[in-house]
């Protein structure tokens, strides 16, 4: 059996959804683009929401890398630091996990 038939067998409906809980965002760069995006739909159970080729390229970019999302902060703060003249390099900059802790840790619901 070649890869080919293995991996569409692997993916048959008869296998079943391995759904999240939660799925809030996924960005991947990929020249199989269609073909991910049916992978995490058949698989996970995702759907799809409406999309351009804007966002999905600034989602690819290093600006949406950079961005803070994800981290906890104080807007204050932050905002006190951005007018202050400090580089955005380093008020974007991730700052490291507290100690023993995992990145779903740093989630606030």
């Amino acid at each position: 059996m070649s890869m080919q038939d293995d991996r569409a067998r692997s993916l048959v409906p008869e296998r079943g959804v391995v759904k999240p809980r939660q799925l809030a965002h996924v960005v991947r760069r990929t020249s199989r683009f269609e073909e991910l995006v049916q992978w995490y739909c058949t698989v996970l159970g995702a759907e799809v929401v409406p999309s351009s080729e804007a966002i999905d390229a600034w989602t690819r970019s290093s600006e949406f890398a950079a961005n803070p999302i994800g981290m906890v902060f104080d807007p204050a703060e932050l905002l006190a630091c951005y007018r202050a003249g400090e580089p955005l390099t380093t008020l974007t900059a991730r700052p490291p996990r507290p100690q023993g802790a995992n990145p779903f840790d740093m989630l606030r619901f």
